[in-house]
């Protein structure tokens, strides 16, 4: 379908951009973007404009929200920890103030009233509920169809859209006037309109053309040079004219952790290792530290990684080096093309500690948070060619 003028987007919740980038590498006009934490909004004006308003939607909203009314688009994936599956002991609870950010998010759609709405979370997304028992998505869907919206949701497979990556996502995409949508042959009719174009992308493919680093090699602003030809078609599709690579820089793992990462094979983690290979008292060698089930998986070469999280620098360990991925393979993973840059520091401690400790600065997101929250632009790309599409006006007519 010929699309005289480039679609606009705003885009709340904006992290590093990657909603933008695929909305943008599909054709549309970024009008605007939102995003609170300073380092994200860093990495954001670095590679997609100067666009970006640095604040928080509900402020956005009040002071900015009408010059915006009836933009064609409008996309935004608010704070996702609260409803992840690390908050499952918290299922029912409404401490987390993130989640109320679904409401600010409602609020943008009354105010800014787009023609199109496009809403990312995690897949637990679904089924959180709040104190009063009702699930955050049944909430949305039933405020945006009392705002004239037919809203179709459900949980989109990354893979399927070329990422190489085991990454699923809650996806709700609501129409302006067009009554109720069907749910599943919405989403359905969305995945299949990629499926033929995309193949499955391993993790080995992804990232095989990266140079090797070892921990304690390089500085934190290295900058590299490819040693070898893009082997594949997704690796030539990152790399695009891109001669330099950013942002790949390994963790400063010491000799001890290196050599338990040695004893990891494909596919297990450091729990399967740990009688072996715990982390040793000095006092009288018996193991210590907490067993965490997710941490130091190595990836499997010949298959999709696991999810992409903002912890990663202790849950994906490199098929074959022994180490922790850098930002960059992460990115690679996610489907950044080579030349979006992550900026910010490259990791921190943890939030409380930083809190603890003073360090008030460093709480912002890691250049490593930034990536591991960010929608992959190939999923991105895949909802916003769908919504150009006839295939997906079409089912948009549905009522």
């Amino acid at each position: 379908m010929e699309v005289a003028l480039a679609l606009s987007v705003v885009d709340l919740y904006a992290g590093a951009g990657g909603l933008s980038l695929g909305f943008a590498q599909s054709g549309f006009q970024l009008e605007k973007a939102v995003e609170i934490d300073g380092w994200a909004a860093d990495t954001y004006r670095a590679n997609l404009g100067d666009h970006l308003r640095e604040s928080s939607v509900a402020d956005f909203i009040s002071a900015e929200g009408h010059q915006y009314t009836g933009v064609d688009v409008l996309v935004g994936g608010p704070p996702c920890q609260g409803f992840s599956i690390s908050a499952r002991s918290r299922l029912g609870s409404t401490k987390d103030d993130r989640n109320e950010e679904v409401k600010n998010f409602v609020m943008a759609v009354r105010k800014l009233k787009p023609k199109y709405i496009v809403f990312e979370n995690v897949p637990q997304f679904a089924s959180f509920q709040d104190a009063n028992g009702k699930t955050y998505s049944a909430y949305l869907k039933y405020e945006l169809e009392k705002l004239g919206y037919g809203f179709s949701a459900g949980v989109l497979d990354a893979t399927k859209f070329g990422v190489p990556q085991n990454r699923k996502r809650f996806i709700g995409i609501g129409v302006l006037n067009k009554g109720e949508l069907v749910d599943r042959p919405f989403l359905d009719s969305l995945s299949s309109s990629v499926i033929s174009k995309n193949r499955l992308v391993t993790s080995w493919e992804a990232i095989s053309d990266l140079p090797p680093v070892e921990p304690r090699t390089l500085s934190e602003d290295a900058v590299q040079s490819f040693h070898q030809s893009p082997q594949n078609e997704y690796q030539l599709e990152m790399r695009s004219d891109c001669t330099e690579i950013h942002n790949h820089i390994p963790m400063r793992h010491t000799p001890r952790l290196v050599e338990r990462f040695k004893r990891i094979e494909p596919g297990e983690k450091g729990i399967d290792v740990w009688a072996e290979a715990a982390p040793r008292k000095r006092s009288n060698g018996s193991a210590e530290g907490t067993r965490f089930d997710q941490n130091h998986r190595r990836m499997e070469p010949d298959k999709p990684s696991p999810t992409i999280t903002a912890h990663m620098y202790s849950t994906c360990l490199h098929p074959f080096q022994h180490r922790n991925i850098t930002v960059r393979e992460a990115a690679r993973l996610q489907s950044f093309p080579d030349h979006f840059r992550f900026f910010g520091k490259r990791t921190t401690l943890s939030k409380k500690l930083l809190e603890r400790k003073g360090l008030h600065e460093d709480t912002k997101l890691s250049q490593l948070n930034q990536v591991g929250n960010a929608v992959p632009p190939k999923l991105a790309r895949g909802i916003a060619d769908f919504i150009l599409s006839e295939e997906g006006f079409k089912h948009a007519n549905c009522a």
